[in-house]
């Protein structure tokens, strides 16, 4: 999952980046729970995440500068791989509110976890 300007969370390589802006990027091994890896499946079926199109257009009329660049998310789970690619601002379409849901809530845990939380914390910020 890639999210915000340089923050990734990449379960297959056990990987989790933080973007400290100014001072650029900081790294550590990351994996998600047994527990949380169910609580993140039962959310994305929840909201049909493997029939959500592969990129979703964003509904709102203006753009964030500077921009976050694209957004992306990819769950694997047995037979099923999808992934799903959007950019900032997400909008209020149907589609956009179920991305959104999810990826808040994996954000959360992310941003939660004893490694997330153990990282520098950013300098400056992006204007």
């Amino acid at each position: 999952m890639k999210f915000e300007y340089k923050d990734e969370v990449n379960t297959f390589e056990n990987y989790l980046k933080k973007d400290l802006v100014q001072d650029g990027v900081a790294d550590t091994s990351f994996a998600f729970s047994i527990e949380q890896k169910h609580q993140i499946l039962a959310v994305a079926n929840e909201i049909g995440f493997f029939d959500l199109p592969e990129s979703i257009e964003s509904t709102v009329d203006f753009e964030q500068e500077p921009s976050p660049g694209e957004q992306m998310l990819r769950i694997k789970y047995e037979d099923w791989d999808h992934t799903v690619k959007w950019f900032s601002p997400i909008g209020k379409s149907d589609n956009e509110t179920k991305i959104k849901k999810l990826s808040y809530f994996i954000m959360k845990i992310i941003i939660e976890s004893p490694e997330y939380k153990a990282l520098p914390k950013p300098t400056g910020g992006y204007l």
